[in-house]
């Protein structure tokens, strides 16, 4: 299977069309015979828009054609690149897609995403307007704010779509059950306000007992507002987790006493990435398919020598030592004993990392300065981004956040 690249980040962060650049897309493919370009970085992230559509079909598939998908795009895509991630899932029929800023939604929208937006959490009141002009659907958790879009809205002339989010455990933010009903009738007498949906967050799928408490507790609330002949046209429960072991979250069945007529959604974050595991039993391929980078110095170093900052590691034999520009600085942060291979060897780390650079000890191995160096593969163990989040003692999407932030990225699909 080839891969026929279509864009990169230049170093603003821009896309660059690639898809005809046969001299860029052999030097990706590490052709020895291409020329190096001279804005191509040193270490770069490779994303597979393909294994993304091939996600989002899965999580169709699980969910049931007659389920509606809001995929999960805060924090840059999980640090995947928010706009091509949303224009290939807009390509591909995703019917929503939900956003954790007013940022993200400026971004969004300046970049021809026309999709149905909607603010995951509140917003502040000075970010009203802005959400409001560029047709943002807003989570409502309180009356100051449902009044505040009511009159923002009656002066740009807008009708606002709004999600109650109901707490049910989680206990960050939501709608108290007492107070549901409450606001659900003064958004009904709002001229400029719909409610377009109702949701709640589960805070622990993998427990079940748990879950079930908090799903317990959210049907209990639509029947309430059932009951005072509320209905509300879509909910939406089910996060990565709920999706692969909580599947009652999304079965029609499980909400025909209760409000019958809704359209269900479900909210993937992680599985629509390939980040979501449970207890190693499951998994899909990653997007992030890998990282590279280079070595740009190699040494010998004598036994009795130092190498890195403070004397933390010395050599006890002569080794040669390769030099990889990569650190907790502008590639984001790497632990000091990352596993890495170059030429077909797994290496490790030695010494204490800088904000640049980390030391390979490349004994035993021929490297020379340009040969590239693998950081994360899924497609081997010691390589997987679990294994490199393991190493550096970090959740899974917070890693891939920071190294997508602070890495140029580079998107391919498959012919």
């Amino acid at each position: 299977m080839n891969k026929r690249f279509l864009y990169w980040e230049d170093e603003n962060k821009q896309l660059v069309d690639i898809s005809d650049n046969h001299a860029a897309g052999q030097f990706l493919q590490h052709d020895k015979d291409s020329k190096v370009l001279n804005n191509l970085p040193a270490t770069w992230l490779e994303i597979d828009l393909s294994q993304l559509k091939s996600n989002y079909e899965f999580i169709k598939q699980k969910a049931g054609n007659e389920i509606g998908v809001i995929g999960v795009l805060k924090s840059d895509a999980y640090g995947h690149g928010i706009v091509p991630v949303a224009q290939t899932l807009q390509n591909h029929g995703i019917e929503k897609i939900g956003v954790g800023s007013i940022e993200e939604l400026l971004v969004l929208r300046r970049n021809g995403i026309h999709l149905p937006v909607l603010m995951l959490y509140p917003i502040l009141s000075y970010q009203l307007r802005t959400a409001i002009d560029l047709e943002a659907e807003l989570t409502v958790v309180n009356q100051q704010s449902l009044e505040e879009i009511d009159f923002l809205a009656k002066k740009a002339n807008k009708q606002v779509k709004i999600h109650l989010q109901i707490e049910t455990g989680l206990n960050r933010f939501g709608i108290k059950d007492n107070g549901v009903v409450h606001l659900a009738k003064l958004a009904g007498s709002l001229g400029n306000i719909s409610i377009e949906g109702i949701s709640t967050h589960f805070a622990d799928p993998e427990s079940n007992e748990f879950t079930q408490r908090q799903f317990d507790k959210f049907l209990s609330i639509l029947k309430t507002l059932s009951e005072n002949n509320i209905s509300i046209p879509t909910i939406h429960t089910s996060n990565s987790g709920a999706i692969m072991l909580f599947p009652k979250s999304y079965d029609i069945n499980s909400y025909n006493t209760v409000m019958p007529n809704s359209k269900l959604f479900v909210r993937p974050g992680g599985l629509l990435y390939g980040t979501y595991a449970h207890k190693n039993k499951y998994q899909t391929p990653f997007i992030l398919s890998s990282m590279f980078s280079h070595i740009v110095d190699t040494a010998q170093v004598e036994e009795g020598e130092n190498v890195g900052y403070f004397q933390q590691f010395t050599a006890n034999k002569t080794m040669l030592i390769a030099t990889v520009p990569v650190g907790w600085g502008n590639n984001g942060y790497l632990p000091a004993n990352t596993t890495m291979q170059t030429n077909n060897k797994l290496l490790k780390g030695v010494g204490l990392i800088s904000s640049n650079n980390l030391a390979l000890d490349c004994n035993d191995i021929s490297c020379k300065v340009g040969d590239r160096v693998w950081i994360i593969n899924s497609n081997h163990e010691q390589l997987s981004i679990e294994n490199l989040a393991k190493e550096s003692g970090m959740f899974v999407n917070r890693l891939l956040s920071i190294l997508g932030s602070n890495n140029r990225r580079v998107y391919f699909e498959h012919t």
